[in-house]
């Protein structure tokens, strides 16, 4: 394999001034039981801390996020508090009511072990105790706001406090937001506390609302300022192109939709920007069709800043290509690659690439090249050998 994996980074890079932890907000250790029995004997509420060994932003919550004197202080108050690697517990009626949990997730029970609250992923400790105190308030708890929802409770404010701790525990509120959106009238949907909401809604894309923002957009951009504005426009337009896109495909780029999509990335978005969803939705379009190439040829070389991406290309491109053309758009593919940040995979992605070529000098001072950055490196570089001998052989 010639590809380097794709990791994600570790959130969460900026924070507050938290002085370093003591571990003041106290975690009790025992089974999921006695946890509960403590609960119920100190009349408390449960507050967990799911983690897991491989997630970097729960060690880095571990290590900022859980000390503080005065707060831990009053969170000990109210909460019996305990940590569960949740990818390695054996505790089954823990796992039956906690359900599905995204690393770091932070899920809040009553005594008797019934899920009330949940969050995903906090950043700072505010945060954390702003979440407890709803997770305190039966009318901001998450699943008793779940069950109010499902009784057919529509109102307003609680639609506001239930799309606001959905999207808290990083679940789908779009459909929520909609109908939270329609009992507001137009014209106060620029308002903070409605646009907040509207900014919800984008992954369910509805067309009234951006077209109503882009209507609207200085009064929206005076009430909300233009960074969050330029942000729902941004994500409003990159939902409406997949739709498009999705609907277009195959149909080439003639139809009136395609085009007022176009002319609006041009006049409510950054031209960089303009250009990328455009070449974008233009290789949607025209994907499993001849066109297909010139297209991802275009993403790849005008506005693909990532390394890994051009070497997984070039890579697939070494395999898969049809015509010597298209060999030759993947040897600047990873050039391109290299150019960013050079490495063992992509040396030895561009050798393959020139041996296929028939430029067996070029290939061969490549993979050399390979070859020593995998010794340094300490990285597996069997296949590399093999081609080298194949080169010379």
């Amino acid at each position: 394999m010639k590809r380097l994996p794709f990791w994600s980074l570790a959130l969460f890079m900026l924070l507050t001034t938290v002085p370093n932890w003591a571990q003041v907000i106290q975690f009790e250790e025992g089974q999921w039981a006695d946890i509960l029995d403590q609960a119920q004997k100190e009349k408390k509420m449960v507050f967990v801390d799911a983690y897991s060994d491989c997630c970097d932003s729960c060690k880095w919550l571990n290590k900022t996020v859980f000390s503080h004197p005065k707060e831990g202080k009053d969170f000990n108050a109210h909460f019996i508090s305990y940590k569960v690697d949740i990818a390695n517990t054996n505790e089954p009626a823990f796992i039956e009511k906690a359900g599905d949990c995204i690393n770091p997730s932070f899920l809040f029970f009553s005594a008797h072990g019934e899920l009330l609250h949940k969050i995903v992923g906090i950043t700072d400790l505010k945060t954390l105790i702003a979440e407890s105190q709803k997770a305190l308030d039966p009318n901001k708890q998450l699943f008793s706001l779940k069950k109010r929802y499902e009784k057919g409770d529509r109102q307003a404010e609680f639609l506001r406090n239930y799309i606001l701790a959905l999207n808290a525990a990083h679940e789908e509120c779009s459909n929520e937001a909609h109908t939270y959106l329609d009992l507001i009238p137009e014209k106060e949907w620029l308002q903070n506390e409605h646009f907040d909401i509207m900014m919800l809604s984008i992954r369910a894309f509805e067309q009234k609302y951006l077209d109503y923002v882009l209507a609207h957009k200085e009064e929206f951009v005076a009430e909300n300022g233009k960074e969050a504005v330029e942000e729902y426009m941004k994500d409003a337009l990159l939902n409406q192109m997949h739709i498009i896109g999705e609907a277009q495909n195959g149909k080439g780029t003639k139809s009136q939709e395609y085009k007022q999509l176009v002319k609006k990335f041009k006049q409510n978005l950054p031209k960089d920007l303009s250009n990328y969803y455009t070449d974008m939705l233009n290789m949607m379009i025209h994907e499993g069709t001849e066109k297909e190439f010139k297209y991802l040829n275009i993403m790849l070389l005008e506005h693909t800043d990532s390394w890994e991406e051009l070497n997984e290309a070039a890579w697939d491109g070494l395999y898969e290509e049809k015509n010597k053309k298209q060999l030759k758009a993947a040897l600047k593919w990873i050039d391109k690659s290299i150019e960013l940040e050079e490495n063992y995979y992509n040396l030895d992605t561009k050798a393959n690439l020139l041996h296929k070529l028939g430029k067996k000098k070029e290939a061969l001072a490549t993979a050399e090249k390979a070859l020593e950055l995998a010794k340094a490196q300490a990285v597996e570089a069997e296949e590399t050998k093999a081609l080298i001998e194949k080169i010379k052989g």
